[in-house]
């Protein structure tokens, strides 16, 4: 994932994110009980994600999920 700028280089709330999709695929265990935030910090539901859902997972050194974030 590479970040972008919209037109005039400003970062903050103009600050956009482009995917490059690579086909890739790779299957992870969200552990229950994780909390899942949105990308403005608000809670959110393991019902939330849907197909075609577009998640940050992050993981620890022994690739377990510490962190979930939904960008919708």
């Amino acid at each position: 994932m590479a970040l972008a700028m919209e037109a005039g280089g400003q970062a903050g709330a103009s600050e956009r994110t482009e995917l490059d999709y690579t086909g890739e695929s790779k299957s992870v265990v969200i552990p229950g009980g994780l909390k899942i935030t949105g990308a403005s910090g608000e809670g959110k539901q393991l019902t939330d994600i849907q197909k075609g859902s577009i998640l940050g997972v992050f993981v620890n050194e022994n690739e377990q999920v510490t962190e979930v974030v939904l960008y919708e």
